[in-house]
């Protein structure tokens, strides 16, 4: 500063005072006699030193000023054991691994699940507008055909007024981990896993998103492991828009939250996820035709033990679930309030448990579904193994909530590192009654059988 505004040499800048002057006060050493002067050959600067405090993050290993630190030492950032996490299946697709982990959904820009879907063969989207908008998408025509997993839960649309198809809107993608897209001989499953963390050092993070149609978006999540594997994560995320003209505005609000604790093989924690909604009217002209308001909350929200990890050796899990629907806007006409069926409610309990080494893994599970006066209960068995060169995943399952069972196997055989050849086989079909409970005045309760599946 010196220097750049008077221009001139400073006089700290030309005298060196790293070093003593000689002592001009003594004489030789000869003057004295019988005695040495040693003061006048010895350099004594070495003896002046001037203590300088540490800073907190300047303290490392065999540092000179580590002594006189008195500031506590930062903890250090450790991992802890993993919480308990849903089986990975085995994805025997050709057209390539139609997984994304977190980094790569935020990555990606994607805000809801159908920007992700969009991309798998076979696979076909529809959105009726922005993201506050009902996104709907089909296999192989049916939109029947896509199904969603939750941590091993299978999660059904509980709205009345969709007929059991999953508004993709509604599916919070910031709230997971990881997703896999598992394109079958006969439907898609979605498989997604909620979000975790391991790390003592807390993890925050808060994004800030704007754009057009009077879009705004705030995110911010919060994760810590404590000492002990105690866990606590807590996440929300908030967007609105208004598009104008014939679009009213809409907003949505979504919660997350965990509590828990992981240790050596094995964790127990609680999760939630709320999801809030507020969609106003779209209109189209010229006719008039219009998507009505809807004004809903859902909430899921499990227990969960888990022993082992899924992707090495042994283990198994116990998940019990519960899922309610509250509907709070107006009938499809639009003239009357809604009153009988404002709430839906299910409960769902898994055990699971299989066996996962090297290139193979293995599971079985049994799912039991009680909730709008029914009763399921559902056994399902995967294999999978995975190689360089071949790549096998089958599927046997019981009857489900649609009332169908389900037989799969799908391969891919890559010979040459260039060539490959891929298959999938699907049966799909319910549960016949007796004979003699079947006759012309009563039939059976079941659907049509679907004929069976195939791709190449």
């Amino acid at each position: 500063m010196v220097g750049a505004v008077l221009h001139g040499e400073a006089g700290a800048q030309v005298r060196d005072t790293s070093r003593t002057r000689r002592d001009t006060l003594r004489g030789r050493a000869d003057t004295l006699p019988g005695r040495r002067d040693t003061l006048a050959r010895r350099d004594t600067s070495g003896a002046v030193r001037v203590p300088v405090p540490a800073r907190e993050d300047s303290l490392i290993r065999r540092d000179s000023t580590a002594g006189r630190d008195t500031l506590p030492r930062p903890p250090r950032d450790t991992l802890k054991a993993p919480i308990a996490a849903a089986e990975a299946p085995v994805l025997a697709d050709p057209s390539g691994s139609f997984v994304w982990d977190r980094r790569d959904m935020f990555s990606t820009g994607a805000l809801t699940v159908q920007d992700l879907l969009a991309r798998v063969p076979g696979a076909t989207t529809i959105r009726s507008g922005w993201i506050a908008q009902p996104m709907f998408a089909s296999f192989l025509g049916d939109p029947s055909r896509v199904r969603v997993f939750l941590d091993g839960l299978e999660l059904i649309e509980l709205d009345p007024r969709s007929g059991r198809i999953w508004d993709l809107s509604q599916i919070p993608l910031w709230a997971l981990d990881d997703i896999r897209i598992e394109r079958g001989a006969g439907e898609i499953r979605i498989h997604m896993r909620s979000w975790r963390v391991e790390r003592t050092t807390p993890f925050t993070r808060t994004d800030v998103y704007t754009g057009d149609q009077s879009t705004n978006l705030y995110r911010g999540l919060f994760g810590r492991r404590y000492e002990h594997g105690e866990i606590l994560q807590l996440a929300g995320q908030q967007h609105g828009t208004d598009p104008g003209r014939n679009i009213e505005s809409s907003d949505q609000l979504g919660m997350l939250a965990r509590i828990g604790i992981a240790r050596e093989g094995w964790s127990v924690d609680g999760f939630m996820l709320r999801g809030d909604r507020n969609r106003g009217v779209t209109l189209t002209e010229p006719r008039g035709d219009s998507i009505p308001r809807t004004e809903s909350t859902r909430t899921d929200a499990y227990v969960r033990a888990g022993w082992g990890r899924s992707d090495r050796g042994l283990w198994a899990q116990g998940i019990a679930h519960a899922s309610r629907y509250t509907f709070g806007g107006e009938r499809i006409s639009g003239t009357e309030p809604s009153s009988a069926d404002t709430s839906r409610f299910e409960s769902q309990y898994l055990i699971t448990g299989g066996y996962a080494v090297g290139p193979l893994r293995a599971s079985v599970t049994q799912r039991y579904r009680a909730g709008l006066q029914r009763r399921i209960g559902t056994p399902s068995a995967r294999l999978g193994f995975e190689s360089a060169r071949l790549t096998l995943s089958a599927l046997a399952e019981g009857r489900g909530v649609d009332s169908t069972r389900r037989l799969e196997v799908m391969g891919v055989a890559r010979p040459l590192g260039f060539f490959y050849v891929a298959g999938a086989f699907g049966v799909e079909g319910p549960r016949p009654l007796p004979d003699s409970l079947v006759t012309p005045e009563t039939p059976s309760p079941y659907p049509t059988p679907r004929s069976p599946s195939t791709w190449a």
